[in-house]
């Protein structure tokens, strides 16, 4: 993929390549999900862990509007180009609202990197946010977190949170969610973004990113 031999040309740094799975680990005791794989059946995969997170959040450290960076980032090249940012988390309540900040603020700071970069397009690809949380004891908060959702007087972006909880795919435009996105192109924040919350009874999840 020339957009990667592009990036490892630009910032000295090499992802993981691979034809067949990848995988992401969060460690500590607060974690319930503690790996998430992603599995490609023989597509090409380039993935970004935890040392990309800390490149990426000391080239914009100073800069107010960018969180913390999201658990990893897979390039994938199978029937569709896809970039699938993924992040870690428990299953209490408000798993949408930090996970969103955290992948969003690494899709932000991925385009604006990669736009150094040769034959890079984000319109090319399909973009992900997958969130993890695993079932168990603490299921009962976010069925908690539906019903205040549901009795709420809702915006888009309660919507999305709720249809998450419920486990269904959203699809939205990043456009429709409010942002301090003033300084980057059109194009990038009017994007489609696909987001799906994957839960699991164990602290292992297992993907097929074709599947998604």
């Amino acid at each position: 993929m020339l957009e990667i031999e592009n990036f490892k040309r630009v910032y000295n740094y090499t992802p993981v390549e691979d034809n067949n799975s990848v995988s992401f680990r969060q460690y500590g005791h607060n974690v319930k999900i503690h790996q998430l794989n992603l599995n490609s059946g023989g597509a090409y995969m380039a993935s970004f862990d935890e040392s990309f997170s800390h490149l990426s959040d000391n080239l914009f450290k100073k800069q107010s509007h960018c969180h913390r960076s999201a658990d990893g980032i897979v390039f994938c090249e199978s029937d569709k180009k896809k970039i699938i940012i993924c992040e870690l988390k428990s299953s209490g309540g408000g798993v949408f609202d930090s996970a969103y900040q955290q992948t969003f603020s690494s899709y932000m700071k991925l385009c604006m990197m990669m736009s150094l970069c040769d034959d890079f397009d984000i319109d090319n690809y399909q973009v992900f946010f997958v969130f993890t949380a695993q079932d168990g004891p603490e299921l009962s908060l976010r069925r908690n977190e539906i019903e205040q959702i549901e009795e709420s007087d809702r915006n888009i972006y309660d919507n999305i949170r709720l249809s998450l909880l419920k486990g269904e795919k959203v699809v939205f435009h990043l456009t429709e969610i409010p942002h301090d996105i003033s300084f980057l192109h059109r194009h990038l924040i009017n994007k489609e973004i696909v987001c799906l919350l994957l839960t699991s009874k164990t602290d292992t999840i297992d993907v097929d990113v074709r599947l998604l």
